[in-house]
């Protein structure tokens, strides 16, 4: 039987030439100067007949199942993931529209349709994940919700709540992009259906369905980044309604189990539409920071998060002191805290980035070139990028909020404090601002790779606002700049994520 490599990009295969692999571009296509297509196959998944068999593309039914003894202790686990993993069969993206009909809302098995989630959501970061318990599996940041679907599900009494965001996710997810295989129209209504069903269900929330509900939440959140959708408040808004459900809890409920990983991935997403928004969030509470990790030690990115929790307040105090005070004018104690909350934030900054790189045994990232394009950076994995984009905008974040206050109040700017060793005014720290800004922009390509499925290209939110408003404010007449900042979010929108495009032209025009 021929085997098919994968190290063989899509462009050196239809040439019928050697590719020796390399990322992002292989060097046959660099010397020739070609678009080099990638490695990636793009996944659908054949649909069940009535019976629940498996439909080739020939028409025929096939009933075979996997053998699995009745006496074995995890005959049932094993005989759900064998079905699910049958029954997702991978096929070729060519044609799919007469492949593959979907039929209104995707009348899928709803265990079915979530596999299609966990593989479209986070990428692959333990080979195993797939195999494992959820309840038992390594916390991953990426897809830690995500991977609890299949036995939230699998309650009856979650699957009248989880059933409907589940399904406009994963109808989003079908017609994202140029090549989608279902209607936006169709995603749209689909969504609708889940708006109603989740407020119905919360109308009726309690301590006994608050992880469901957060999840169904969460669902909603994510399809809205991809569907056409002009409100930019939407997601903010469900940003409110997770910390009200995660608030029905106390802390030390969400420090083990399945509680704790649904924690892990919805508390990044509380916190950076906080940011966003300008808005206080509950988890910089000092017990919300320290009791859901007492007994499991936070991974880098949660540190960071840990540090950015005070961030929304920090923004709103600035917004309210630059509206109030006006240039010459005597200062109080209130400038003069600001100022100094914001060395602090940056000091918790800097010290998070020393252990982070520490701990690191390897290069963290490195600049490369694709199709003789800008430079982009290139990084070990995911959580590394995301780590890294993270801190670099709250950094900036940070310095230019002490600049303008030291410009905006006048007597701050005769207080004596360094920035890397130089006064914040030094054109040093300038420069720096702008290269990591850049930093930021040249990450994008990593982020938005396929391999990187909907997280990447998500966890771009904060981070490209904060660099494109800083380089469009403080960089404007360089044009090559600009461009790379239209470009990206063109390419945004073009993987079928209108909401974040259409988010970052709205805020990013300083």
């Amino acid at each position: 039987m021929k085997v098919r490599q994968v190290t063989v990009c899509h462009t050196c295969r239809a040439r019928k030439v050697g590719c020796d692999g390399k990322r992002p571009s292989c060097t046959q296509c660099a010397m020739s100067r070609r678009k080099c297509a990638g490695y990636n196959h793009d996944l659908i998944f054949v649909p069940m007949s009535k019976t629940g068999s498996r439909i080739r593309h020939g028409g025929q039914v096939s009933s075979k199942k996997p053998f699995i003894r009745d006496d074995d202790v995890h005959a049932e686990p094993r005989r759900r993931r064998a079905a699910l993993e049958a029954d997702a069969l991978p096929v070729q993206r060519q044609n799919r529209r007469d492949h593959l009909a979907i039929g209104p809302a995707l009348q899928w098995p709803l265990q079915h349709i979530i596999l299609l989630l966990i593989q479209n959501f986070a990428p692959a970061i333990y080979p195993d994940v797939m195999g494992l318990d959820a309840s038992c599996s390594p916390p991953r940041i990426c897809g830690s919700w995500v991977e609890l679907l299949p036995d939230m599900a699998g309650q009856p009494a979650n699957e009248a709540i989880i059933t409907a965001p589940v399904r406009t996710l994963a109808t989003s997810i079908l017609a994202r992009g140029y090549h989608g295989i279902v209607s936006m129209g169709e995603a749209l209504m689909a969504h609708g259906t889940a708006l109603r069903s989740v407020n119905h269900a919360l109308a009726n929330a309690d301590k006994t369905n608050t992880n469901v509900l957060a999840a169904s939440v969460m669902c909603l959140m994510i399809s809205e980044l991809i569907l056409p959708r002009p409100d930019a408040g939407t997601p903010q808004a469900h940003a409110l309604g997770l910390e009200a459900l995660l608030k029905l809890q106390d802390p030390a409920y969400y420090a083990v189990g399945p509680a704790h990983r649904l924690f892990l991935g919805l508390r990044p997403a509380v916190i950076v539409q906080a940011i966003c928004a300008r808005n206080p969030t509950f988890l910089a509470e000092p017990s919300w920071k320290t009791v859901p990790f007492r007994l499991i030690k936070p991974a880098p990115l949660h540190e960071l998060m840990t540090v950015a929790a005070d961030v929304p307040k920090l923004l709103r105090d600035f917004d309210q002191l630059m509206a109030g005070v006006s240039d010459g004018k005597s200062i109080g104690l209130g400038p003069q805290k600001l100022l100094s909350s914001h060395l602090g934030l940056l000091h918790a900054l800097e010290t998070w980035h020393d252990a982070f790189y520490e701990r690191l045994e390897q290069p963290s990232h490195w600049s490369t070139h694709e199709n003789d394009d800008r430079p982009c950076l290139w990084f070990s994995d995911i959580t590394i990028a995301n780590c890294l984009t993270h801190y670099w905008a709250l950094w900036i974040l940070c310095v230019e909020n002490i600049r303008l206050l030291r410009a905006k109040v006048p007597a701050l700017g005769a207080l004596a404090m360094a920035i890397r060793g130089q006064v914040p005014e030094n054109a040093a720290i300038k420069s720096h601002l702008r290269q990591v800004a850049v930093s930021i922009l040249d990450s994008a390509n990593y982020l938005m790779q396929d391999d990187m499925k909907l997280y990447g290209a998500t966890s771009l939110i904060l981070p490209l606002q904060i660099a494109f408003k800083h380089l469009r404010s403080h960089h404007p007449r360089e044009w090559d700049l600009i461009e790379a900042c239209d470009s990206t979010i063109d390419l945004i929108e073009a993987k079928g994520f209108h909401y974040i495009g259409h988010f970052l032209r709205a805020t990013s025009n300083g």
